[in-house]
């Protein structure tokens, strides 16, 4: 008699079987989905090298699909014997790249079948996180976890550089135009984004007839000046100049 042991993650088949003396015996090794045949022992028996198809033992009601087995055949045996299958998990690598202005960690990690991956996302000062993506995952706050893994995978975060808003209103019963790069303006107000350290100068030129009254910076008055210039823009301002008649 040869009977048979197997471990987690896969099945022998025939579970055993009756032998002549001096005869072999040939048993189908089958891992299970997301499982690898780590060793197989036992009646002097060797494994074959390609696989063969097999039908997988149904669970839960489910059909039963086809799978990939080994054959085992043993060697003569002339008395009881028993062989033995160890299986283990199949693992698979998530790599993590991140492009300028941050970083994700770790850098890559090894993953269960079935498991998933964390990573946390960390953007440079002046920086955000413009998008992450890869292996099926979601992005809560920093940090970035996986879908159910079944395969190797990259994740791949993206930054964008922090961006600040000018606002500027004309008020006053003049007028007059206010140019600047990327600067869009349209009936009494102009708008534009503008990256974090950007030099920008403003130039008002007033209409025939008018003047500049005063420039208010965020509520604060600068005096009545035809440019506005920052040297080294750090946050969003709101700026009103005020124009009236001469």
């Amino acid at each position: 008699m040869v009977s048979t042991s197997a471990g987690q993650g896969g099945w022998i088949d025939p579970a055993s079987a009756k032998v002549t003396h001096g005869n072999t015996a040939q048993f189908t090794i089958t891992p299970e989905t997301g499982y690898h045949i780590l060793s197989v022992s036992g009646c002097g028996g060797t494994l074959s090298e390609s696989p063969v198809t097999v039908k997988a033992k149904k669970k839960k009601k489910k059909v039963a699909q086809a799978m990939s087995g080994f054959a085992y055949t043993t060697g003569p045996v002339t008395e009881s014997c028993t062989v033995a299958a160890t299986f283990e998990i199949d693992t698979y690598i998530v790599t993590a790249e991140a492009g300028t202005g941050g970083s994700i960690s770790p850098s890559s990690a090894v993953v269960n079948y079935g498991g998933n991956a964390e990573f946390t996302v960390t953007p440079d000062d002046r920086y955000h996180i413009l998008s992450v993506s890869g292996c099926g995952g979601t992005l809560e706050g920093d940090r970035y976890t996986t879908d159910i893994i079944r395969g190797d995978c990259n994740v791949t975060a993206i930054f964008a550089a922090d961006t600040y808003s000018l606002t500027i209103l004309k008020s006053g019963t003049g007028n007059g135009t206010i140019s600047a790069p990327g600067l869009t303006c349209e009936a009494d107000t102009c708008s534009g984004e503008y990256l974090y350290g950007t030099k920008i100068v403003f130039r008002i030129q007033v209409d025939a007839g008018s003047r500049i009254a005063d420039i208010k910076i965020d509520g604060i008055s600068i005096g009545a000046v035809n440019t506005i210039t920052f040297k080294q823009l750090t946050s969003g301002h709101s700026i009103e100049v005020i124009f009236a008649p001469l």
